[in-house]
């Protein structure tokens, strides 16, 4: 497993995909974790959760930043965050109910594939 992999990964998985921790060290082939995430970066992909961690067998989601999941995302990172008044976070949230909608939209249709572990 090499770069491509891991993008040709997000690019079938329509946008996303999970990936071991011991995988994306493979795919970093003698870097490190952070110069791949770095280099996907570049690429356009992002990755929760933020820090890698140090267990081989946990599971990073890339993503596509820009798309249905990445959408979803920040939308949830923005309802929670401090100070927001309930206005703003209703009307956040009515956006993530449509994001989320059209994802399962995709889904349906095979343009988005499901991951469950």
């Amino acid at each position: 497993m090499d770069i491509r992999d891991v993008m040709r990964a997000v690019e079938d998985g329509e946008g996303f995909a999970f990936l071991t921790v011991a995988e994306l060290n493979r795919a970093a082939a003698g870097r490190s974790c952070e110069e791949i995430l770095g280099l996907l970066e570049k690429l356009g992909c992002l990755h929760l959760p933020a820090v890698i961690p140090t267990d081989p067998d946990r599971h990073i989601l890339l993503y596509r930043a820009r798309g249905a999941v990445a959408s979803i995302l920040m939308l949830q990172h923005e309802i929670e965050a401090p100070g927001l008044g309930e206005e703003d976070r209703e009307g956040l949230a009515a956006m993530l109910v449509l994001a989320a909608r059209q994802l399962e939209k995709d889904a349906a249709a095979g343009r988005a594939q499901r991951v469950s572990r």
